[in-house]
């Protein structure tokens, strides 16, 4: 679609008719993995889209990778878009050949200030937190090609939330790294290390972004806890970041703020399946 000017004018005209028709507030990007053959197109993508949704929200989920970072105009791009949504999580995977943290503090604190430096307001920037862990299979401490994976969705090295609850009432050992703010648990006898962010973690992720300004989104809340797996209640990730980040109408952070104050903190919930919306283009 990048490659004519043509298909991203019929792409801008869909998403402002897709939005009006359904009175949506905006819509979100997601255009992760962009080579550098194509940073001036996907500009020039966003910079239409915005010509037809001058009064709705728009914005873009970032893939953080270095490789990925060099495909995006930021500067240009932090013209157009309401918010940028840095996918800080899959920091570390199966991919890395060894054990390592997908929500590691440092490595996240690392990227915002790449985005920081390119010109990027704070107000702007939201950081995204994790509803699921990171498997990898152990040999001393490094990969062995296991295809585990949880029940819910049976992706390959991943398990949700309340999978990991599960796994730690049927013997798994728990255990927390306060330089990286995240969790693990792991079998030995299984073979398997999975890092994921405890509520704790969570916390310490939530309290970091409000010093710093930064608005929160949550991949995604399909993998939150709904049957008090893990004994703390009802989608317990979901409540414990609307409850420190404080989105009620008497505080000045809304959901997805549209002016440029720096005191709004807002929060941004990703829906599997709605707000990843796919729109039926003719591109012949």
């Amino acid at each position: 679609m990048l490659k004519s000017e043509q298909q991203i004018e019929k792409f801008a005209k869909s998403c402002k008719e897709f939005v009006d028709t359904n009175n949506f507030d905006g819509i979100d990007l997601d255009f992760e993995w962009p080579g550098k053959d194509e940073k001036h197109q996907f500009t020039l993508l966003v910079k239409t889209v915005r010509k037809y949704m001058k009064e709705k929200i728009l914005t873009n989920a970032f893939a953080v990778g270095n490789a990925a970072l060099e495909g995006y105009d930021l500067k240009e791009l932090e013209k157009y878009l309401d918010n940028f949504h840095l996918m800080t999580y899959d920091l570390k995977g199966i991919w890395n050949r060894r054990l390592g943290f997908h929500t590691d503090i440092r490595l996240i604190k690392e990227k915002a200030e790449y985005f920081l430096s390119k010109g990027i307001p704070r107000h702007k920037i939201f950081i995204g937190l994790s509803e699921y862990g990171r498997a990898f299979g152990t040999s001393l401490h490094k990969f062995k090609p296991n295809d585990f994976c949880g029940k819910c969705l049976t992706t390959k090295w991943f398990y949700t939330f309340a999978e990991i609850c599960e796994l730690l009432t049927n013997g798994w050992t728990y255990s927390n790294d306060s330089l990286a703010k995240s969790s693990y648990v792991y079998s030995i006898s299984d073979n398997i290390w999975i890092g994921f962010d405890s509520i704790d973690d969570i916390n310490d992720k939530i309290e970091y972004i409000k010093s710093e300004k930064f608005g929160a989104m949550i991949w995604e809340i399909t993998q939150d806890d709904f049957e008090n797996k893990c004994n703390r209640g009802f989608m317990p990730i979901l409540n414990s970041v609307a409850s420190l980040m404080d989105t009620s109408e008497k505080s000045n952070t809304r959901l997805l703020p549209m002016n440029g104050s720096s005191n709004n903190i807002a929060v941004n919930l990703y829906f599997l399946g709605t707000l990843l919306l796919i729109l039926e283009l003719e591109l012949n």
